[in-house]
């Protein structure tokens, strides 16, 4: 068997194998690439508010409102920093999300995350709603797309110089069957540049040898992934909250947007997370800090200042999976690629039928000379 054939099998079975995966895993990809847009526009009066007149008032005073509403117990504070008429979002450990009045404190609107359209195409995109098997699925559906990619690429060089260039362009006014090969061939010649990068962002997430591969290549180390743990005392009531976002905002002014993560309860050893993302700049900046829940002190802040060159590596495979990284041609870009690679499965099914079809009508004609009888 020649390479290119062994490259055809190669090809083909992966593609008939990990088809549906795809498919499923390119439409969910190309939703989420506007997520950002997408809430702004279908969670409006979630996250928004008519604009006052008037300062915002402080976490501190949208919590005491927070509180006197018998609820479960807080897991994450998050808001818009540079959008005055953003709302307070605290999320619940039952995952509930309520959004406040920035201006007065009440209550706007309450969601509950396992309705939101978006967590769901996340969760599609990433597991196929089937969680840990489902993410194992995905993963080993992606590297097969990733192999498809190259085997595709070595059976779409043509064998002769002179077919060269009929394989940069499409046959519009041919056979159907010449315009799904075209299209399978010439335009996943031009998209799979794109899709080979998404493709390996997302087997980045998808396998931990990847990126611990790369780091140890590049001789770096990102940030390290373990929360410090706050020193247990017994009976002590949780340091205030809204007194460490406070302090640490005067220090590191400018966020874009601010996350809060508190501790179960019951995790005694738990710290207090609060993140700082600022304004994009090709890679996502945030600055990162830990406080031990009972005295406050600060046990680690992770900086954008100190950022190592596998922690840049990090923060940009999400930019670059999505194409936000160059803005939003990148990410029109993405969605366009990712779409089409939805169909790619399709095409690919329609050249395979269409050439077993063929085979089986030749071999029947073979058949039929052979049993002729002889005059």
């Amino acid at each position: 068997m020649s390479i290119k054939k062994l490259f055809g099998q190669i090809h083909l079975w992966l593609g008939l194998a990990s088809g549906l995966i795809v498919v499923v895993v390119s439409i969910t990809g190309c939703i989420y690439v506007f997520e950002e847009e997408i809430r702004n526009i279908t969670q409006k009066d979630f996250l928004y508010v008519s604009p006052q007149n008037q300062p915002r008032i402080g976490l501190e005073k949208v919590l005491e409102v927070y509180n006197e509403f018998p609820k479960a117990k807080i897991s994450q504070i998050r808001q818009i920093e540079d959008i005055p008429n953003s709302t307070f979002i605290i999320v619940d450990d039952k995952k509930q999300a309520s959004a406040f009045n920035p201006y007065t404190g009440t209550l706007v609107k309450k969601r509950d995350l396992d309705d939101d359209f978006l967590v769901v195409v996340e969760r599609m995109h990433r597991t196929l709603l089937l969680d840990e098997v489902g993410g194992t699925i995905v993963a080993w559906g992606v590297a097969c797309f990733f192999v498809i990619m190259i085997t595709g690429l070595v059976l779409w060089f043509p064998t002769a110089r002179n077919r060269l260039k009929n394989s940069f362009k499409v046959k519009w006014n041919g056979t159907f069957k010449r315009v799904n090969y075209d299209v399978h061939n010439v335009l996943g010649f031009y998209a799979m540049w794109i899709l080979l990068v998404i493709a390996a962002t997302g087997l980045w997430w998808a396998f931990d040898s990847i990126p611990k591969t790369v780091f140890s290549f590049m001789d770096s180390k990102p940030f390290p992934k373990e929360r410090p743990k706050s020193t247990f005392v017994a009976d002590a009531k949780p340091f205030p909250v809204a007194q460490l976002y406070e302090q640490t905002a005067k220090q590191y002014p400018g966020m874009h947007q601010s996350f809060i993560n508190i501790p179960k309860s019951k995790d005694s050893t738990g710290s207090v997370r609060i993140q700082f993302r600022y304004p994009y700049q090709w890679i996502r900046q945030h600055n990162t800090f830990f406080f031990d829940k009972y005295s406050g002190k600060l046990l680690r802040g992770d900086l954008i200042k100190n950022y190592t060159t596998a922690e840049a590596v990090k923060v940009s495979v999400y930019d670059l999976h999505t194409g936000r990284m160059f803005g939003l041609g990148g990410k029109i870009l993405a969605f366009i690629v990712s779409l089409f690679s939805a169909t790619l499965p399709v095409t690919g099914f329609l050249i395979w039928w269409g050439k077993r079809k063929k085979s089986k009508k030749k071999g029947k004609k073979v058949q039929q000379k052979e049993l002729k009888p002889i005059a």
